[in-house]
């Protein structure tokens, strides 16, 4: 065998090696996110003419497309953020590269119960999470979420302090232990804004949980829910901060601006008139001794 043909292909093969090793360093490994549901509450009831919130929260969705359809039904109502039917009533409720797509139906009727899903598709093969909604008459008959409640301040202006407290059984859930979650992210004691307390009533069989928020903001408006830790009880409740000032004096700085402004306008108004005047003295003045 010729040895310097024999060295060149030893070189060559050795000059291989070497370039996929280097390729397999350099080239970063791929880890792709499957796009999975956010635990959310699967039970709704609602009194006729309230508006329905059916809460889907994924992430890491991607470019796939979220659907919502009633079970019964084979048509999806919406598609996207586009609602698919023609009832004016129901519409999605999502934000760009947010990971919500909330079913919002206004005015419900009890012909809106039923089960529905929020379905996406992932690798050819569809992934559902069902949620049931009631919709009971205004007698109040039927009772919402019996084991576990919200109560509170859900309507403060800016600046004032949220206060929102949730009971729940033992008997329905012996963890006696509550998470916070605000839209669909868990609430955490920052030690500043931000405080939870747990306490026991002087029922012992019920557990409960006190979340306050100092100094309101408009970004703590928001869906605040409560669940036990061993999620066998869920509950929700809307929140909305105005953005009026609490304990402001608006109307008077409104007053005290307009008549700054009005000052203003008046003095400009006398200081044109002044000038006119100035200047027609002048021409008369002038033309009487020309």
């Amino acid at each position: 065998m010729d040895i310097s043909a024999y060295m060149k292909r030893l070189l060559t093969s050795s000059q291989i090696g070497f370039l996929l090793v280097g390729v397999c360093l350099t080239t970063p490994a791929i880890r792709v996110q499957e796009p999975e549901f956010r635990p959310v509450q699967t039970a709704y009831t609602y009194k006729r003419g309230e508006q329905a919130r059916l809460l889907c929260s994924i992430k890491h969705l991607g470019e796939r497309i979220v659907s919502w359809r009633k079970t019964t039904d084979k048509n999806p109502l919406t598609i996207a953020s586009k609602t698919w039917v023609d009832d004016p009533r129901i519409r999605v409720d999502h934000e760009e590269y947010g990971e919500n797509w909330d079913l919002l139906i206004s005015d419900v009727t009890p012909d809106d119960s039923g089960e529905y899903e929020c379905q996406f598709t992932v690798n050819r093969k569809k992934l559902r999470q069902v949620v049931n909604l009631t919709v009971t008459e205004n007698s109040g008959t039927v009772k919402r979420n019996p084991d576990i409640l919200i109560s509170g301040t859900q309507f403060v202006s800016h600046g004032q302090d949220i206060n929102l407290f949730c009971n729940a059984s033992t008997a329905a859930s012996p963890g006696r232990s509550l998470v916070w979650f605000k839209d669909m992210q868990e609430v955490e004691d920052d030690g500043e804004r931000i405080s939870l307390t747990t306490f026991n009533p002087r029922h012992r069989e019920q557990f409960a949980s006190q979340l306050r928020i100092e100094r309101a903001r408009a970004d703590d408006s928001g869906l605040y829910i409560c669940r036990s830790a061993d999620e066998l009880l869920m509950t929700s409740a809307h929140v909305h901060v105005s953005t009026e000032v609490s304990g402001s004096n608006n109307v008077k700085r409104a007053g005290s601006v307009s008549s700054l402004q009005e000052s203003k306008a008046v003095l400009t108004v006398r200081l044109a008139i002044s000038n006119s005047t100035f200047v027609f003295v002048i021409l008369l003045v002038h033309r009487l001794f020309t």
